[in-house]
């Protein structure tokens, strides 16, 4: 919050709905426009990292629309590289878009990975609370 306005939001969701993906989320950030390069993109991004570490997520991934290199340097900065581009492949303001895949590893690829911890056991296990 910013002058006690809400100014951004950032959240990880599944990459994928199969088992083998359990370790990888796609993430995603929002600034308000009036918002933006004071930090605060940085600041939700590194608390959302913390909290997916302690759940044992390992691969990160952003879908960024291309070009836009606000959001591609802002993703670079965060340790993010490009892995992946899709031509045309949305459409929006009556246009054809590209996207372009970027990822970030914030954990070990170990033999057998630590299991998943869900985000409601996490919650109990450091005391997370629930927004209302």
């Amino acid at each position: 919050m910013l002058e006690n306005r809400v100014v951004g939001y950032t959240y990880a969701s599944s990459f994928k709905d199969r088992a083998a993906y359990d370790w990888s989320v796609e993430v995603t950030v929002y600034i308000n426009q009036d918002c933006k390069a004071k930090g605060i993109g940085k600041e939700l991004y590194m608390a959302l990292e913390e909290i997916l570490k302690k759940q044992n997520i390992i691969n990160l991934y952003a879908c960024i629309t291309y070009p836009n290199p606000s959001s591609i340097g802002f993703h670079e900065y965060m340790g993010y590289k490009t892995v992946g581009c899709f031509t045309k492949c949305g459409y929006k303001l009556g246009l054809w878009i590209d996207m372009i895949w970027m990822e970030k590893i914030i954990g070990e690829h170990l033999v057998t990975p630590n299991k998943v911890t869900p985000i409601s056991q996490l919650e109990q296990i450091i005391g997370l609370k629930k927004s209302k």
